[in-house]
């Protein structure tokens, strides 16, 4: 009798446990289909998505912890509207890039720690981010985006 509450109890824990690693209530992921649809649900202002991104981007997908405040976003731009990227972020090498801690189901392998950023395609940048809400103005600092010259897809992140 003694042995089976236990293991019912046991059981009970591993499977809290499982639940509470796998849904992680502090983290929200969104679409947008445009950069204006991400601006009017605030998603700019509450520094979710930088401001800095195209005005033409489309399918944006976003990924936030509250907590820890990493952010994933991927989305599809034009070649011809990069003037904002290049104007708030650095080109650098392939070696200075940090790989995003977490990603969502959605994010490249080939962006993922020890991938070795297989893709060749891509071309690197760091960027400085700030964003004001309610009155006061926030910087983060690390945050890097990779450009798929030849899908036309971005992946920014940062922590």
């Amino acid at each position: 009798m003694i042995t089976q509450i236990l293991e019912t109890v046991i059981f009970l824990i591993i499977l809290t446990l499982t639940y509470c690693d796998t849904y992680n209530f502090d983290v929200e992921e969104n679409f947008y289909q445009t950069y204006s649809e991400a601006i009017e649900k605030g998603a700019v202002k509450r520094g979710w998505i930088p401001a800095f991104f195209p005005p033409d981007a489309t399918k944006i997908f976003e990924r936030h912890n509250i907590d820890s405040n990493e952010i994933t976003i991927k989305f599809n731009y034009s070649p011809s509207s990069l003037s904002s990227i290049y104007n708030a972020c650095k080109k650098i090498k392939k070696s200075q890039v940090r790989y995003p801690r977490r990603s969502a189901k959605w994010w490249p392998n080939t962006l993922k720690p020890y991938s070795g950023f297989l893709q060749s395609s891509y071309e690197f940048f760091s960027c400085n981010v700030e964003f004001e809400y309610e009155g006061l103005l926030y910087q983060k600092q690390m945050a890097f985006l990779a450009l798929d010259n030849n899908n036309l897809t971005a992946w920014f992140w940062q922590f």
